[in-house]
């Protein structure tokens, strides 16, 4: 059995990381907004199709990679979505609001936290 062993970084640890893989950060403070919003871990999903072939758990990214090209990609992901369309077409008496499972899948990381810091 595999023990997982990463630790949390910083936001400015996760922006070192993604240049040290030579991704390139033209905009720091920018990146921070965004990881801080989206969350590394939502946002890394998105790297994937940037990294060098056979790369393996290096995680290298072609070069000339930027940090908007995968931002890109995850707005452009995330305007589709496609499942809720298809819920209002499949169902189209359905209430307007569509079930909060669906919901949630629309919501950034900071959204999610917010909801969830105002339960309390």
């Amino acid at each position: 059995m595999v023990t997982f062993r990463k630790h949390a970084l910083s936001l400015n640890e996760q922006i070192q990381t993604l240049t040290a893989r030579g991704l390139v950060v033209t905009d720091p403070v920018r990146a921070k907004r965004y990881l801080k919003n989206i969350s590394y871990f939502r946002l890394s999903a998105y790297t994937r199709p940037f990294y060098i072939p056979g790369s393996g758990d290096d995680h290298r990214f072609i070069a000339g990679t930027s940090f908007d090209d995968v931002l890109n990609l995850y707005i452009f992901d995330r305007e589709l979505e496609t499942f809720l369309e298809s819920y209002q077409r499949k169902y189209p008496d359905s209430p307007v609001q569509p079930p909060l499972w669906m919901a949630l899948e629309l919501l950034s990381f900071k959204q999610i936290s917010e909801l969830f810091a105002n339960l309390r």
